[in-house]
């Protein structure tokens, strides 16, 4: 990138759309009240730490993505799709096509599942770089290569040793990002819970609230 280079790196979920896109898509494709109970409790089981990140995603994709057949995929992302369009944190789009505008590198990385992100942010520019949790099927199951906490930050850091940009703007909601954080010049968080505002003033991080 150019001397004065600007890379903008923005999360995904709950910074540019207002809920967890992929509890979204599992409630979404879920085919009955009890599947998506079922789902429900594997996602608290998750946040609970008694089951990994990796393995609730391949759990619920499993269930609602391998058993489907191609029309009836393209049809919940289609739906998918049109949910997350309304749940749009408006704010943080502004910014992103401020930047867009700009001429900056605009990056999203996320550990949403790629298959579905990468189309949605296409859709806004084909010029915005787009960095998901890789799915591949085998056999009946899911397998995910998740970019999940140190995996983000670490593909953060490869990304910033390609561009080598001259500044680098962290758009996040959550504390879990406060590695990628670190790499950089400013950070802007976005609806923060008191939590994270706590966590990322203890690592001595700087930032700005963007609210809406």
């Amino acid at each position: 990138m150019s001397e004065g280079s600007v890379l903008a790196l923005f999360d995904f979920d709950k910074t540019l759309v207002s809920r967890d896109s992929f509890r979204l898509f599992a409630d979404m494709g879920a085919r009955s009240l009890l599947e998506r109970g079922r789902l429900f409790a594997a996602a608290a089981i998750s946040k609970l730490g008694w089951m990994t990140n990796t393995r609730y995603k391949e759990r619920v994709l499993d269930r609602v993505w391998v058993r489907r057949t191609e029309a009836e995929r393209a049809g919940l992302l289609e739906a998918h799709a049109i949910e997350m369009e309304g749940l749009a944190i408006e704010p943080a789009w502004t910014r992103l096509r401020a930047h867009l505008d700009q001429g900056d590198h605009v990056v999203v990385l996320s550990a949403s599942p790629r298959f579905y992100l990468g189309p949605f942010i296409e859709k806004v520019s084909a010029a915005i770089e787009v960095h998901g949790s890789e799915v591949t099927l085998e056999g009946r199951h899911a397998k995910v290569e998740n970019l999940y906490r140190e995996a983000k930050a670490e593909r953060g850091r490869a990304i910033l040793e390609r561009l080598q940009p001259n500044r680098t703007i962290v758009y996040t909601d959550h504390r879990d990002d406060i590695p990628l954080m670190q790499l950089a010049d400013h950070v802007v968080l976005v609806r923060p819970e008191d939590t994270t505002r706590q966590r990322v003033q203890e690592a001595g991080i700087e930032f700005e609230v963007l609210a809406g």
